[in-house]
């Protein structure tokens, strides 16, 4: 009917709808699919029997939001245009127009829309049936295949099960969609319906947390009632110093009273700028009861962001403690709580009468703003009474629990660390910053306290779970575990899982205009996620995943996280724009007072209700639980008189250890420093907010509308800012002959002298294409491992400037000699060389000593044949050259961790002590990689898509002369060895030439090493190890997670994930993480084993 009053083919209406249903699951308004025409225009063709389609590509644009009849005459015009087109080969047109190729996806479109016309009358004596032909899998993302017949239209969908979880949901979205567009063409493609009567109903369903609490109640209520009932308890304490109920609410009154004397009333904002103490939770209780509402100053912060935040919320009072008291401005009344207690104690321990309702303001808290200035959120006792109500019957405490307080007043985890606890009878103990900053010191806290339950981030999760053995055992009593702040790796879920047998893993989501929290999802096993999903609404809360239109999301379709309910902040103080633009009327409520948070994270519904987390809409990050508006930074960055642009980002691959970067373009003339940026910036934002890294770029990648293009970075121009030192230009010939290298193989501008090597974006491979190229200049050939020790112009220069200067050989190459700790010794991998450490060695402790062996061979003399026990014997010769008595700690990265175990056991038998074994992605050689069964196809298949990963991992990180590059190595690799086959069959091996290239040496060595892998056979090792394993593993196919070390190893075996892939663990980003891991790892080893240094070894 649709079709005929519109005066259009079936295919044009059906494809209209499909193309409504895209724009509605995406919100894309250009539309690009392909589709199939016959491709029988000729007359010579129209009686042939064969194959003559051509696939032709259908754009629609969809802005302006079209109704449905529009959309039927724009695909009806784009159908029209493809056919008169369809002559045109599909691979002429992809090669006409050059776009951007990637090997895992469809040229130009990845959606496909086919619909076959009924079968055709056959002549006389001919017969014709029609089957149904399945293909396992297709090329494009989503391929719909429809086929009119006679008892009216089939249809197949095939589709990425990555992308999509179920072709059943597209198919009943799209029927419906279908239903509406027949009922009423009229509507506009964003109202058309996608969902079912009953579909909305099970999303109301989802929904119904009302629940019994004490709404009307505000927080000191509650806690006057809990003093009633625990007036002997102990209440708080830290250290020596603790607080029963009474004396707690006793003290808490006093001051109470003082705060109305002073002006304290309801929704009055008073400052706290305290470190964490028992008299800070006086401090908080006695502002709440005399109506006020708290505002955290954390004394870490600039003088100036506390100024502001005084200024912004009109506080006229603060409290304080002496050694902070010049913290903040004079202008304002302080209120020191040692110094004015004398005062204070004279007040009546009465509670005061506050009038303080349940929906007024109990505090206003700080969050990092996109405008370059912190917002305030205005957090009400209802929002923070229904938060502590949930868990208390959710997760009830049971007898002689205790909860720790660590976080920072400023951020909202610590409400329910504070208030949560204490307001249900439960002691806390408060940790002082310097026991919090250690992970070490934590979990001896931790364990010293018998603390029962924890908020932590994921960054803090992983730490804690990579440094300790026998964690389960001594954090026995702490039982539930609160991952909050941050998204939830599944890998850290299943490490979790795996280290913490019968403890409680809880993943919150929320935000601080939500009182913290808004959605859990109790992690019970991590088998069939994909992710760690949010979960669901807490009590008397909300949660929706809408669309641009704000309309509910079907199942698995993207959309933004609203959250509703009680949990609802009132607003940003003093920002009524943005609290109108973020706090919108609740359509789903019946209450007119109602309102919904966006909260600009993208999310969608899972088939169980749960929700899973998908990013952010804008620029606002977390890095370690603490929220950052990147255009904040942006906005100080920018008014550095030396900054002309900048723009921040963050290195996403290393999921929960995030790092920001910025990037910026510097005025002409102008020379900066890291220092002196980081100390600007230090005067405004906290430290959480400076950048990690620093990237000077001569012009900032711009979009073709003129915005920068942050997917372009980082820029291939860029240059990793210096440290202390300012710019010096080569002084003579030779140190310009050098930087011209240099910048010609580092592809950066200029190069002055005392510039790192490594720190302008150098590696092992341009390690070796320079060291090519010097050789080919000043005829003088240098070890790779040269670079290590002059990894500068100036000392570069100074060893060629020797006229009679020859490398003295040995294996041992200190990359960092000098240190207080004992040395770490790392084995060189397959080819011999240990420059690729250095970017591991360059995160590790700055007083960490650490000392690598390179290759016999590597100066040209190869010995054939050699073992890894022959290897091992001659590498552990000069490692006890150095350090003649253990404890030892030795490593080594695939290879260079089997020389390490080989050298290990060799020290073992020997009857000295290993203290650590570090094996860094090192397989067993006798273990099986597949599963049984495994077929070859399967194997290989499983192989080359993990290579596809990784180099469109390295791709995205190091930018588009990674593919130049890639190649170039290629090409060399394959000519090298095409060389050493010649010289093999002509010399059968015995004899090679005289004067070997260092490509030729690097290769000849991998070959060798790769034959004593393949001869080696690991004994039983009686010692720790730690196995560092590459997250991206050829997941389902292994046999287990030990890579083959579960049964050879008698002592304790730590297995630890690493981002990224095998061939760029140790490659940044991934590094940072290794690092992270390896470092705690250490510390903990030698807390234990005691930190003797490599000086106090030789004395």
């Amino acid at each position: 009917m649709l079709s005929r009053r519109e005066r259009v083919t079936l295919y044009v209406t059906l494809l209209a709808t499909f193309k409504a249903l895209l724009y509605r699951y995406t919100g894309q308004e250009d539309i690009v699919i392909g589709g199939i025409t016959a491709g029988r225009k000729r007359p010579e063709t129209a009686a042939l029997i064969g194959f003559f389609l051509n696939t032709v590509v259908l754009n629609t644009d969809l802005s302006a939001d079209p109704s449905f009849v529009e959309l039927v005459g724009r695909v009806r015009d784009v159908s029209n245009r493809a056919l008169a087109n369809d002559e045109v080969p599909f691979e002429s047109l992809v090669k006409e127009l050059h776009p951007k190729r990637d090997p895992s996806r469809n040229p130009i479109f990845q959606v496909m829309f086919t619909l076959e016309p009924p079968l055709v009358t056959l002549h006389e004596g001919w017969s014709m049936s029609q089957g149904d032909v399945t293909n396992a899998s297709s090329m494009f993302d989503l391929y719909v295949d429809l086929d009119q017949r006679q008892d009216g239209i089939h249809g197949l969908v095939t589709y990425n099960p990555d992308l999509f979880s179920s072709a059943t949901t597209i198919v009943r979205n799209w029927l419906t969609l279908m239903e509406g567009a027949a009922n009423d063409p009229s509507l506009r493609v964003s109202e058309l319906p996608l969902l079912t009567e009953a579909e909305r109903r099970q999303f109301v369903e989802w929904n119904e947390t009302c629940s019994e609490y004490p709404r009307d109640r505000c927080i000191h209520d509650l806690f006057a009632f809990r003093c009633e009932h625990s007036a002997i308890e102990v209440a708080v304490f830290s250290g020596d110093h603790r607080l029963t109920y009474r004396e707690l609410h006793e003290r808490s009154n006093r001051l109470a009273q003082y705060l109305q004397k002073v002006g304290v009333g309801p929704g009055v904002p008073v400052g706290i700028c305290m470190e964490r103490s028992t008299d800070m939770v006086v401090g908080l209780f006695a502002i709440l009861k005399a109506g006020g509402a708290y505002v955290p100053l954390d004394p870490s912060y600039p003088s100036e962001r506390l100024e502001f935040m005084l200024a912004d919320c009109q506080a006229k009072v603060l409290l304080t403690q002496p050694d902070l008291i010049h913290a903040v401005p004079d202008r304002i009344r302080k209120i020191d709580l040692n110094a004015d207690w004398e005062k204070i104690a004279n007040e009546s321990a009465e509670t005061p009468l506050s009038h303080v309702q349940a929906e007024d303001t109990a505090y206003i808290m700080y969050t990092s703003g996109s405008t370059g200035r912190p917002k305030g959120v205005i957090g009400t006792h209802r929002a923070t009474v229904n938060r502590l109500s949930w868990m208390w019957r959710q997760y009830p405490f049971q007898r002689e629990e205790i909860c720790c307080q660590k976080t920072s007043l400023s951020f909202v985890d610590s409400v329910w660390e504070i208030f949560g606890p204490l307001l249900a009878g439960v002691p806390v103990v408060i940790f002082s910053e310097d026991t919090v900053k250690h992970v070490d010191t934590l979990i001896e806290a931790l364990a010293a306290n018998c603390v029962t339950r924890i908020v932590l981030v994921p960054s803090l999760l992983r730490a804690i779970l990579s440094s300790a053995k026998g964690l389960a055992e001594k954090l026995n009593k702490l039982k539930l575990w609160i991952s909050s702040g941050e998204v939830l790796p599944r890998d850290l879920a299943e490490s979790f899982l795996e280290c913490m047998p019968g403890h409680t893993l809880l993943n919150l989501y929320g935000s601080t205009e939500v009182a913290a929290d808004a959605t859990f999802y109790e992690v019970r096993s991590t088998d069939e996620l994909a992710s760690v999903p949010i979960g669901r609404p807490i009590a008397n809360t909300q949660a929706y995943v809408l669309d641009a239109r704000q309309q509910i999301a079907p199942v698995n379709v993207q959309g933004e996280i609203y959250i509703g309910g009680d949990a609802v902040a009132r607003g940003y103080l003093n920002r009524p724009e943005m609290t109108a633009e973020r706090f919108i009327p609740d359509p789903f409520s019946n209450r007119p007072e109602a309102r919904l948070y966006r909260t600009g994270d993208l999310g969608r519904y899972l088939i169980n209700g749960n929700i899973e987390f998908l990013g952010r809409r804008d620029f606002q990050v977390k890095i370690r639980g603490c929220r950052v508006e990147l255009s904040e930074v942006e906005a100080v960055l920018g008014h550095h008189p030396a900054v002309r642009q900048c723009v921040t980002a963050i290195s996403e691959d290393t999921s929960d250890d995030k790092r920001l970067v910025a990037y910026f373009e510097p005025r002409s003339g102008q020379q900066l420093t890291i220092n002196e940026l980081r100390r600007y910036l230090r005067e405004q934002l906290p430290e959480y907010m400076i950048p990690s890294a620093f990237v000077a770029i001569e012009k900032l990648p711009l979009t073709p509308n003129g915005k920068i293009d942050r997917k372009a970075l980082p820029y291939s121009g860029a240059r990793h800012l210096r440290s202390q030192e300012s710019f010096l230009a080569p002084r003579d010939e030779l140190e310009q002959v050098l930087a011209h290298l240099w910048s010609k193989v580092l592809k950066v501008p200029c190069v002055g002298v005392h510039d790192n090597f490594f720190e302008l974006g150098g590696h092992s491979l341009l390690v070796l294409r320079i060291t090519v190229e010097i050789e080919k200049v000043f005829k003088r050939r240098l070890p790779l491992a040269t670079f290590l020790q002059a990894p500068t112009i100036a000392a570069l220069a100074a060893i060629l400037r020797r006229e009679n200067w020859t490398p003295s050989w040995s294996s041992l190459v200190p990359i960092r000699a000098g240190g207080s700790k004992p040395p770490l010794f790392l084995m060189h991998a397959h080819g011999g060389n240990v420059l690729e450490y250095h970017p591991l060695v360059n995160q590790l402790e700055a007083d960490q000593p650490v000392y690598a062996l390179q290759a016999r061979g590597l100066d040209g003399c190869i010995n054939d044949g050699q073992s890894i026990e022959e290897m091992a014997t001659t590498y552990l010769a000069e490692i006890r050259s150095l350090q003649p008595e253990g404890p030892y700690f030795l490593g080594g990265f695939c290879f260079g961790g089997l020389l390490a175990l080989q050298a290990a056991q060799q020290l073992s038998k020997a009857g000295e002590e290993v203290a650590l074994l570090i094996l860094i992605q090192t397989m067993n050689p006798a273990f099986a990689r597949f599963k049984p069964g495994t077929s070859i196809f399967r194997q290989w298949w499983y192989r080359a898509a993990k290579r596809l990963d990784l180099e469109r991992e390295n791709l995205s990180y190091r930018g588009v002369d990674y593919l130049s590059e890639r190649c170039r190595d290629a090409v060399h690799i394959l000519g090298t060895r095409t060389m050493i086959a010649v010289d093999d069959a002509i010399t059968k091996g015995h004899k090679r030439r005289t004067k070997l290239s260092m490509r030729y040496i690097l290769e000849l060595l991998r070959i060798e090493h790769a034959k004593a892998y393949a001869r080696y056979l690991p004994h039983p090792y009686n010692g720790d190890v730690l196995l560092l394993r590459a997250r991206k593993q050829l997941s389902g196919l292994m046999i287990d997670s030990s890579s083959g070390w579960k049964q050879l190893v008698q002592g304790n075996l730590d297995i630890c994930e690493v981002p990224g892939h095998q061939q760029n663990m140790l490659a940044e980003p991934n590094v940072l993480y290794l690092a992270q891991v390896l470092t705690a790892r250490l510390q903990a080893v030698q807390k234990i084993r005691g930190n003797v240094s490599l000086a106090e070894n030789l004395a």
